[in-house]
């Protein structure tokens, strides 16, 4: 049986046209892995099962959410 390790993470991103000093410059803002819909905080990665027959659980912990922005300027 296969437990976890699934990612569902939800990125955003808005961006912006404009003419500045007579340049067409296009800002774009980004946030990555904004949230996981599959995880919280933590996510089981994998088990193994014990002699008695229960399972101790291996976790990764979810990336945090990355910004960025981007300023491109077309001469």
């Amino acid at each position: 049986e296969y437990i976890g390790g699934a990612l569902h993470q939800v990125d955003a991103y808005v961006m912006r046209d404009q003419k500045l000093w007579g340049q067409q410059v296009r800002l774009r803002l980004g946030v990555k892995h904004l949230a996981d819909l599959e995880n919280n905080h933590a996510r089981k990665t994998g088990f193994t099962t014990k002699a008695d027959g229960t399972n101790v659980y291996t976790y990764s912990y979810i990336e945090p959410p990355i910004c960025d922005l981007t300023v491109t300027v077309r001469f």
